[in-house]
């Protein structure tokens, strides 16, 4: 996952991610990954940006998925 750190970082906008993200999204357990977002990984990681790059990498998180603190449908 680190190659998706540049595009769910705090700062910075928000952009497409790369095909090496894209990778390591499409193998990943999204759901499973998401409950590893505490409150410290968030004030490092924008979740509205996850949400993006799991889209984009058209693995969007299934409904209700809590997500650190927030659920992808109250996000969009």
């Amino acid at each position: 996952m680190a190659s998706c750190l540049p595009y769910v970082k705090k700062k910075g906008s928000q952009i497409p991610p790369s095909a090496a993200c894209c990778s390591a999204v499409v193998v990943a357990n999204m759901p499973c990954v998401c409950n590893y977002v505490t409150k410290e990984v968030e004030a490092l990681i924008d979740i509205q940006k996850v949400i993006f790059v799991v889209q984009s990498c058209k693995r969007p998180l299934p409904s209700g998925t809590k997500c650190g603190s927030k659920c992808p449908q109250r996000l969009l």
